[in-house]
């Protein structure tokens, strides 16, 4: 198979300032170490600064492979019940760094529970109200979920959940895993179903970044189907498999 195309940045997304991202994650990367380091002076706190230096190692790790990591471009047919569709499908790697992300906030929220609960009546921190932190690892673990953001188009995509509208990846991140169901769609492939223009703004660069996905190829490749309506009955084909995998949107 070719390499994959480079495609062009759509016009209205801002070129990414790689000197600020690369600044932000040593940032992060620094934080880490200043735990750790604080963790070895202070009294029963080196458990809780590897955990918060580890979190944020994986936080400057999920940043990197977002901002500058290699282009993912993973797709397949799959089968829905309006049809074959082609599935875009979100980084392994992102979801495996978020799941460990949020298994760090809750092993931290959980340690301070458990200290909590073991503190003697003459520590001063008995006498103060329970902090929302002992909460915290419960409701990670409930209400959100990291989930795996995959992108189903099908020649009626929105016909059956353009319900799901803009707010669909922050539903999905809370609702998605423990529902056991994959986010379907996006504001990008509502706007080509119902033949509308795919806006380059702000909002819609946002959400396709949630997909953790080459957001260039999914903007063009929504974007070829509004300009060539004849052309959606490759969804679900290996034509539409091909042109999702190269880039090639001619």
């Amino acid at each position: 198979m070719h390499p994959p195309e480079r495609l062009p940045r759509p016009a209205g997304w801002s070129a990414p300032n790689k000197g600020r991202i690369v600044a932000s994650l040593v940032f992060v990367v620094c934080l880490g170490l200043l735990a750790v380091g604080f963790g070895f002076v202070a009294a029963g706190g080196l458990w809780y600064s590897l955990v918060f230096a580890v979190m944020m190692f994986l936080t400057a790790a999920f940043g990197y492979v977002l901002q500058l990591g290699a282009r993912h471009r993973e797709a397949n047919i799959v089968s829905r019940d309006d049809g074959p569709a082609v599935e875009l499908r979100g980084s392994k790697l992102v979801f495996a760094l978020l799941t460990g992300i949020v298994a760090c906030l809750t092993l931290f929220f959980g340690m301070a529970s458990a200290d909590y609960l073991r503190a003697g009546p003459d520590v001063p921190a008995k006498q103060i109200r329970p902090p929302s932190a002992p909460r915290g690892g419960r409701a990670l673990a409930k209400r959100h979920p990291p989930a795996r953001l995959d992108v189903f188009l099908v020649p009626a995509v929105g016909r059956r959940h353009s319900r799901k509208g803009r707010d669909l990846p922050r539903r999905a991140l809370r609702a998605g895993s423990r529902l056991g169901e994959r986010a379907l769609g996006a504001a990008a492939a509502r706007a080509a179903v119902e033949g509308r223009q795919v806006a380059p703004d702000a909002d819609d660069r946002d959400q396709l970044r949630d997909f953790a996905i080459d957001r260039a190829l999914l903007f063009h490749f929504v974007q070829f189907y509004v300009d060539h309506p004849a052309a959606r009955a490759e969804l679900g084909t290996e034509r539409g498999l091909r042109r999702a995998r190269s880039g090639e949107l001619r």
